[in-house]
């Protein structure tokens, strides 16, 4: 931690209620790290002040501002062999980062804010120059309101942005079990940066033009409404039906 400022505005032992006025974190560094056995580097604390409750305790903890700055967060899963292009999930290594949350609150393991500002560069070469969003974050899903995301080369808007699950446990099998609920707004994408994300994109320098709905499971993706337009005199509308990709592998 370079440096850290924490302001407490009430405490309610009795309600069980944290409010925290403001937390600011300055050239702060994360490393989260899973050995090969599957155990964090943290799990010692874990181990030692976590302990299995036998009734749940509804704790809630209010952050009116969150403020992060020149902030670097790296996870580094050694079950998994590093990818040498683009963004690899279990190795990631992001920094100046930069974020202002507002309003973030933790109760009952549903966590909610408003994410005001969001940027950071990750090590793959993606820039993120902002993202904002409302959030809401339960075991029902993640519910992403107002979004909207800049890099240098895209826009991307989104009035809502739901993954839906019954339980947490759902996200471990994401593309069996959790439901998306989606619109996106007439959005820029440059097909370069998709590429960090969707590696068979690499080569492709065209912008496209995007909008449209998107429900169902990713097993069996559905786009509906869509307005897809390539260059001047390209473009496609309707509906697509998406199969369950792990088919053509199995071909």
């Amino acid at each position: 931690v370079g440096t850290l400022h924490a302001k407490i505005s009430d405490v309610n032992l009795n309600d069980k209620t944290f409010t925290f006025s403001d937390i600011e974190l300055d050239k702060g560094v994360v490393h989260l790290k899973r050995n090969k056995q599957g155990a964090f580097n943290h799990q010692f604390i874990i181990d030692k002040y976590v302990k299995k409750k036998k009734k749940k305790s509804n704790i809630q903890i209010d952050f009116n501002d969150i403020l992060l700055s020149n902030t670097t967060f790296r996870l580094d899963d050694d079950r998994y062999i590093a990818k040498k292009t683009g963004l690899d999930y279990f190795h990631i290594n992001s920094t100046d980062i930069n974020a202002a949350i507002k309003n973030f609150s933790i109760n009952n393991n549903v966590y909610s804010g408003e994410i005001a500002q969001l940027s950071f560069k990750e090590k793959s070469g993606f820039i993120l120059h902002n993202l904002t969003s409302i959030v809401d974050v339960s075991s029902k899903g993640i519910h992403l309101s107002e979004l909207n995301i800049k890099t240098p080369g895209s826009s991307i808007s989104s009035s809502q942005l739901n993954m839906n699950s019954k339980e947490y446990p759902d996200f471990k099998k994401f593309v069996d079990k959790v439901s998306f609920d989606a619109k996106v707004e007439t959005s820029f994408i440059a097909l370069s940066e998709a590429a960090y994300f969707a590696y068979m994109l690499k080569g492709m320098n065209d912008t496209i033009q995007l909008s449209t709905n998107i429900s169902r499971q990713v097993k069996n993706l559905k786009l509906s409404k869509i307005d897809l337009r390539i260059k001047k005199k390209t473009f496609l509308r309707g509906t697509v039906d998406i199969p369950d990709y792990r088919d053509y592998r199995k071909d």
